[in-house]
């Protein structure tokens, strides 16, 4: 997807001579001067990223909008739910009291009237959705007008029995066998005194079923009202069955029922004050007519997604409660509209950048083209030094991935400069799999001396301990075999590492195996054969990470040998069992302490569960931490042996592969940027520069 136009400007003569206007297009190849516009890969990558963070920005709010639909829909269905819960007790109670009536009269000698508003004004009271109760004895016909004429002497008005008509008018009661009129009302109400319940009606039949089975009776849709035309009302009629009285003072006890006339729209009202009118719809229902629809609150007529269905059991009836959220109750809120936005935003301010640094990189990359190529491209510094630099980079023909370590000629001594290259040499020497591997080295024709080594992505032991704490046994001798491996070779051709420690050794994922480990940085290797060492190792010099050096290294004139090597093993070795260091101390005279008179202890000894540690690795790092170096393993060779003469279960491949997928791989990196773009030409007749040998300046990156 690239493509070169040469847009060519004439000059003024020449657009004068032929007659054109200025401007054009011309084919590459032609002579005519001009400038070119590319349509690069940077232009493709820039649109495909915008349109991925439009579509992840899309999907994030889509996924906004569903989890905010529920959130939404779940708080009006908890509040639904305690609003019906408050309506059934609204309902409930009142009901309920009305129970205690009939007790209360089979219990009086005489029932005044008077005596009867005492005993129910705390009732209405407690309960606003009464709108009235009363008590009606049963008559029968032989005694009608005897009770009549009495029940007019003894203070209930121009009593009398009474029916309501069809037209809704009120007159004298048909002939029945038994009459059970109104006699006792509160509050009064003309219209209800002597109103006969046993005539026809809905109130009829659940007064005759409420006698002859002796249990509460409720009439849902009832029309016994004390002046609230249009009400919801719903009567509930209670027995009272007494041997029936010889007298015909109606105020002595005698068979009747109880009855309470309640308001739904007042019962409901107080819990649906707290709901939002505006947001959800309310319907009580008596299931036993379906249909039928007792009360409901405002919103009718609108749609509504029911959002709670409730059923309330009262006595023999069950009635259901309904809610539905109205339009816009069910709500995501703004937040995925404002997530779409930023993704939109973003994309554009992404894709723009990305267009700027395609251009920019463009122009680089055209200005390097003509620029001397060498072998090696540096394309960020991953690490920083005392002896030097270590980049991450890329052969210029290979495209292979490599770590470049360089150090200037003008920043250190000639025998410091020396050391470093020894370094190279000796380490290319080595070939065992789990040791870095050296590519090349030599010295730029600016100064600048370097080697290039194999490019590894993992973490360090120290990486593992920091974030993981103490390791498994199992994972323990299968890294530190590894290490021993590593030394094993170099022990072999006359060769002391003198620097193993936690950051010296990398654990990766190579070929396809993971804990693969790679002992890195034979900066302070020392050739135990060699002739010409003693000048770049001056006698008396300590050189290595005090933490993990042996004891006999601080001694002036002690000649390393592998068994130093050996005892650094021991100390990651006790740090990986324990997830703490073998020095406790963290000052140079604690260290030194330590190693002239302290005495290491065992593994076991600082682990939460000492006896997950076997007893063979548990005595084989404490051997390969004794002060005596004959005490130890002579080499890196014999502490592989020993490791698996332990005994310890293996470490396996799913092992491993479950360590590595609780990290992230990473590279350990130091702060500072490197500009990419820089190369690094190599003289390759200056590879030697440092025959007469030197010193040891500090210690190698």
């Amino acid at each position: 997807d690239t493509h070169r136009i040469v847009l060519t400007y004439p000059t003024c003569a020449s657009a004068r001579q032929t007659g054109e206007q200025p401007g054009g297009i011309d084919m590459p190849g032609t002579e005519n001067s001009g400038f070119t516009v590319r349509f690069v890969r940077g232009q493709t990558r820039a649109y495909f990223v915008g349109g991925v963070i439009v579509l992840v920005a899309h999907l994030v709010a889509f996924a906004f909008y569903r989890d905010g639909i529920a959130r939404s829909r779940a708080s009006l269905r908890h509040r639904a739910s305690a609003v019906a819960i408050a309506i059934e007790a609204n309902v409930r109670a009142p009901i309920e009291a009305v129970r205690s009536i009939p007790p209360y009269f089979a219990a009086s000698g005489l029932v005044e009237p008077g005596e009867f508003h005492t005993f129910t004004e705390p009732m209405r009271s407690m309960h606003p959705s009464i709108v009235w109760v009363g008590f009606a004895p049963q008559v029968d016909a032989t005694e009608r007008d005897v009770v009549e004429s009495n029940a007019r002497a003894n203070g209930f008005g121009d009593f009398a029995i009474r029916e309501r008509y069809a037209d809704s008018t009120l007159g004298p009661s048909r002939a029945r066998s038994s009459y059970l009129p109104v006699l006792y009302c509160e509050p009064a109400c003309p219209s209800l005194a002597g109103l006969d319940l046993s005539a026809d009606g809905a109130e009829a039949t659940a007064v005759r079923d409420a006698l002859a089975r002796r249990r509460v009776e409720l009439v849902p849709d009832s029309s016994l009202g004390t002046g609230t035309n249009g009400a919801n009302l719903v009567t509930v009629v209670a027995p009272l069955a007494v041997p029936d009285a010889s007298t015909p003072d109606l105020r002595v006890p005698r068979t009747g029922v109880a009855i309470v006339t309640l308001d739904l729209d007042r019962a409901v009202a107080p819990a649906l004050s707290s709901f939002p009118a505006h947001a959800m719809r309310f319907e009580l229902m008596d299931t036993s007519a379906p249909g039928t629809v007792l009360t409901r609150s405002a919103g009718d007529g609108e749609s509504a997604e029911t959002v709670l269905e409730e059923r309330i059991r009262v006595h023999d009836r069950t009635f259901l409660l309904r809610f539905g959220a109205l339009a816009g109750a069910v709500s995501a809120g703004p937040l995925p509209a404002t997530v779409a936005t930023a993704g939109m935003l973003l994309a554009i301010v992404t894709t723009l950048a990305i267009l700027f640094a395609s251009h920019a990189k463009r122009l680089r990359a055209e200005m390097q083209a003509s620029r001397q190529l060498g072998p090696y491209k540096l394309v960020r510094r991953i690490g920083q030094g005392g002896m030097g630099t270590v980049y991450e980079a890329e052969h210029a023909l290979l495209r292979r991935p490599t770590a470049v370590k360089v150090i200037s000629d003008d920043r250190l001594s000639r025998d410091a400069l020396g050391r470093f290259e020894r370094e190279a040499k000796l380490t290319s020497q080595l070939t065992h799999p789990n040791t870095i591997v050296v590519f090349d080295f030599g010295r730029t024709p600016d100064g600048v001396f370097y080697y290039a080594m194999e490019y590894l992505r993992g973490f360090t032991l120290e990486d593992i301990v920091t974030t993981g704490g103490a390791q498994s046994p199992s994972r323990v001798v299968h890294l530190l075999k590894q290490i021993a491996g590593s030394l094993a070779e170099a022990h072999s051709v006359g060769l002391v590492h003198r620097d193993v420690k936690p950051a010296n050794v990398m654990v990766c994922r190579r070929g396809g195996i993971d804990d693969f480990v790679k002992v890195l940085d034979f900066g302070l290797v020392k050739d135990i054969f060699g002739e010409r060492q003693s000048s770049l190792s001056m006698i008396g010099q300590t050189l290595g990470t005090p933490r993990y050096m042996a004891p006999e290294t601080f001694v002036d004139g002690e000649r390393p040998t592998p068994a130093a090597d050996v005892y650094a093993v021991g100390a990651l070795g006790f740090l990986l069992l324990t997830g703490t260091e073998l020095i406790e101390g963290s000052t140079m005279s604690a260290i030194l302490g330590f190693h002239t008179a302290g005495a290491p202890v065992p593994p076991s000894t600082r682990r939460a569960d000492p006896t997950s540690i076997p007893p063979e690795l548990d005595a084989l790092v404490l051997r390969c931490l004794q002060r005596d170096p004959a005490l130890r393993p002579k080499d890196g060779d014999e502490l592989r042996r020993a490791l698996e003469a332990c005994g310890v279960a293996p470490w396996t491949e799913e092992d491993a592969r479950s360590a590595r997928l609780g990290h992230d791989e990473r590279f350990v990196e130091v702060s500072g940027d490197f500009s990419g773009d820089d190369t690094l030409a190599v003289d390759s007749n200056s590879r030697e520069f440092a025959r007469d040998g030197g010193h040891d300046g500090t210690r190698a990156a």
